[in-house]
């Protein structure tokens, strides 16, 4: 049985792409998922974004822990109250335009979309979409950081109340109930 290295439960495709770590520590990612160029592809292929038969090239990885590690950056600023770095939206951007280059609109039976056109570059081109539209929408204020022990994972809380406060309560939260649990009853 193969198991899926990849989780989508961030709530924004950005945020599940930057998720593709085991972990973020201090900033950095630990076990990093994206360690050869067909993890980015199977990644793509998961997401619904592009067909299995895509290539996907080396340069395109490196293009993607990049943007990744700005993705992280950016979104850890917002979340700190602070302004990100001009080096972060510098990639965000230069991303953005590249895939602003290489959007058009298809008309469908229900309407008009936009659609990128096919290339293995088209994932980085969805991620940072979907970084611009949570940056600019107002979703940005239910950004949230996983507090769980090496885990750090971004994700939009859309609980009725706004206190979401794991990634994901079975894995993180119930991971802090037990060690809570532990340190109470072993005093």
């Amino acid at each position: 049985m193969v198991t899926n290295p990849f989780k989508f439960i961030a709530g924004a495709l950005c945020l599940d792409f930057v998720n593709t770590v085991g972990a973020w520590v201090d900033g950095d990612p630990l076990r990093d998922k994206f360690v050869h160029a067909d993890d980015l592809k199977n990644w793509a292929r998961l997401a619904n974004l592009q067909s299995p038969c895509t290539p996907m090239p080396d340069a395109i990885l490196r293009r993607a822990v990049v943007l990744r590690q700005a993705l992280h950056r950016i979104f850890s600023a917002v979340i700190g109250g602070r302004a990100p770095a001009r080096r972060d939206l510098d990639v965000l951007n230069r991303e953005l335009t590249a895939a602003r280059s290489q959007e058009f609109l298809q008309f469908a039976d229900n309407g008009y979309c936009l659609q990128f056109a096919e290339a293995p570059q088209r994932v980085l081109w969805a991620v940072v979409r979907s970084a611009a539209e949570l940056l600019t929408s107002a979703d940005l204020a239910r950004l949230r950081q996983c507090p769980g022990d090496e885990c750090g994972w971004l994700f939009l809380d859309t609980s009725r109340n706004g206190m979401r406060q794991w990634c994901q309560m079975r894995i993180c939260g119930n991971r802090a109930k037990a060690r809570k649990f532990r340190r109470r009853w072993s005093r």
